[in-house]
């Protein structure tokens, strides 16, 4: 007997009938629909949620599908893009369908324990979406929210290999803004798990990165809070478990009442990663409970293979001019290799680190120079501009201009070499300005001027 989409969603009806813990939305010539507090709209391709409060969605699945497709569940799911899985109908399978254009979500309220558990701006397994994704989050509680695909399986098809993943577009920017509320975790790219990832690298040897969102990335959080007080994890992460970035990505915090439990990463997380733009994240206001990686982090999961760690192909750059952070700052992030002629530029000129501060991180490859400047900020422990355990092809220097360091000041770092031609500088002050400030001590340095 062959198993159709149609009757296996003809047979979830059936079974379903009555209950609320499903959301249908019918094909393209579908304007507008409205279940339980979800209010969804598609114009020309151009698909919209909004969340409003009402009643309990954390039981409630709702996405786009399109053709015979559908998805039903009771696992707090909001897909913008819909799903994709062949060997799985009961997710969904596009097949001669047209494709998304756009996704907005915009989460505007729920009450506690009640939001979706997990909001996934383009799909699950995989996608038609061909151009932007804007999540933005106002209020409610919700759990995770991933701007790309959640377990993505296969390769970028681009029309033309077969792949059950999706297609692969250059107006894939995915921006995510969030001025209030709260969510357990946000991660801008691509998601998956560590296991679903082994198995497709074990399976295709010769695919380094199976799923890359082809745009810019950009985590914007001003009010609100992500993760819980007693997170420990990784509360924003710009790209997910290997998967790649072609465009930038770009990690704001402001807003005095932000609370981040948990650490930032500005670039790749895990295995294979890769970011082929800049890598940003800026402090302005707000309390991040956690450390901030700005250029990536392999993570616990350290391998020894020399193709494992994440890439960072363009220049990273890590500001902070207010905030406070209680755990460390890594430029170059950890356990990841910096393409050659970049520059990792960490500037402090204001706020408090409750930590250490490595410019090139720990373990890292930076193929150029390292910049840490100091103008303003109190760092309660040690200042490493190269690092710890890194290597710079360049030179690494520290700017101390004005504000505190508790510990140790050392351009050289700990463990770390450096090969430009300068070496390891340090500069006290400025011709136009005398440092202002205190050092517990200063060491590590080839040349201080």
């Amino acid at each position: 007997m062959k198993i159709t989409n149609r009757f296996v969603l003809s047979l979830l009806v059936s079974l379903f009938a009555g209950s609320s813990a499903y959301g249908i939305l019918d094909n393209w010539n579908h304007t507008e629909s409205k279940y339980s507090n979800v209010q969804y709209s598609n114009v020309d391709g151009n698909v919209t949620f909004t969340v409003t409060d009402g009643e309990n969605l954390s039981d409630f699945d709702m996405y786009y599908h399109t053709s015979d497709s559908g998805y039903m569940g009771d696992n707090g799911v909001l897909l913008g893009g819909a799903a994709s899985y062949e060997t799985k109908p009961v997710y969904g399978a596009y097949k001669d369908n047209e494709d998304v254009k756009s996704v907005t979500i915009n989460l505007e309220d729920s009450a506690e324990g009640e939001g979706f558990k997990t909001v996934v701006g383009m799909g699950f397994i995989g996608h038609r979406v061909t151009g932007p994704v804007n999540i933005n989050i106002t209020g409610g509680h919700h759990g995770i929210i991933v701007g790309g695909v959640q377990y993505p399986s296969g390769i970028n098809a681009n029309g033309k290999d077969g792949s059950n993943f999706g297609l692969y577009s250059p107006e894939h920017d995915i921006t995510i803004k969030m001025t209030g509320g709260q969510v357990s975790q946000i991660i801008g790219g691509n998601a998956g798990s560590k296991e679903k990832m082994d198995d497709y690298m074990n399976a295709n040897p010769g695919v380094s990165n199976p799923s890359v969102i082809g745009g810019d990335i950009s985590i914007e959080v001003s009010g609100g809070t992500v993760g819980a007080p007693s997170s420990t994890g990784d509360a924003i992460v710009t790209s997910d478990y290997g998967h790649g970035v072609d465009g930038n990505v770009s990690v704001k915090v402001s807003g005095k009442d932000t609370v981040i439990h948990g650490n930032v990463i500005g670039g790749a997380r895990w295995v294979r990663g890769y970011v082929n733009g800049s890598s940003s994240v800026t402090i302005e206001e707000g309390t991040i409970n956690g450390n901030v990686y700005a250029g990536g982090n392999l993570g616990k999961d350290k391998r020894k293979d020399t193709d494992s760690n994440p890439q960072a192909g363009g220049d990273i750059i890590l500001k902070m001019t207010g905030g406070t952070v209680n755990g460390d700052l890594y430029g170059a992030g950890q356990q990841v290799d910096v393409a050659e002629d970049t520059t990792v530029s960490v500037e402090l000129t204001g706020g408090t680190v409750d930590g250490n501060v490595y410019g090139a991180g720990k373990d890292c490859s930076v193929g150029g120079d390292v910049v840490v400047k100091i103008d303003g900020a109190d760092v309660k422990k040690n200042v490493y501009a190269a690092g710890e355990n890194s290597t710079v092809k360049g030179n690494s220097t520290v700017k101390l201009l004005s504000g505190n360091v508790g510990g140790v000041l050392s351009a050289l770092g700990v463990g770390s070499t450096v090969e430009g031609e300068a070496g390891a500088v340090i500069e006290i002050g400025s011709a136009e300005q005398a440092y202002v400030g205190s050092v517990g001590s200063i060491e590590g340095f080839d040349q201080m001027v």
